[in-house]
């Protein structure tokens, strides 16, 4: 058995959830970039996929890379990838499709990007993983419209003025987010 501590989706009051299962954890890990690629995310989902198989759970890890591949490290440690490069609506689709594998094996998922594919997989498929913890590093609505020149505005002042299709990506934010059992910040 493993306890979580855990905030109910539908009250406000924290709540304990057993979630039984023989065997080990099966954690799903999920990143923008995982080794080889350099960068902090994927410097700490490794670390957190290195813990996980040193205290003997299954670890599926789905992250964005330079291609497609799948691989599996002692039996323990699952990794695929996603092709990065090319159409973004062909990359949305992948995502979702590997997504909801993650959702229909995993007991617990550990979410540190693709946030809103992650919630199209659970939203396609009727139902979410058992539990879900979302690591929220910066707002990925205002790096957009930031990145694409859509917004002058700091990332402070931009949760205040978002209009138009700048107000659809904050809500789609918002409502991805609003779904984990848990979110943590730096």
């Amino acid at each position: 058995e493993l306890m979580f501590a855990r905030h109910s989706r539908s009250s406000n009051s924290d709540v304990m959830r057993v979630l039984p299962r023989p065997g080990p954890l099966r954690l799903g890990i999920v990143c923008g970039i995982y080794p080889p690629d350099i960068g902090g995310p994927a410097t700490f989902a490794q670390r957190l996929a290195d813990e996980a198989v040193r205290r003997d759970w299954l670890v599926d890890v789905l992250a964005l890379g330079n291609e497609d591949r799948r691989t599996t490290e002692d039996g323990r440690l699952h990794l695929e990838t996603v092709q990065r490069p090319g159409s973004q609506a062909r990359r949305t689709i992948r995502s979702v499709l590997a997504l909801r594998r993650l959702h229909e094996r995993c007991d617990a998922l550990w979410i540190n990007g693709l946030f809103l594919e992650n919630r199209l997989a659970a939203l396609t498929r009727g139902k979410s993983c058992p539990y879900e913890v979302t690591k929220v590093v910066a707002d990925w609505a205002w790096e957009l419209s930031d990145r694409r020149g859509w917004t002058t505005e700091t990332v402070e002042a931009f949760q205040d003025t978002p209009r138009g299709p700048l107000q659809l990506l904050s809500r789609l934010r918002s409502w991805s987010l609003k779904r984990s059992d848990l979110i943590v910040v730096p």
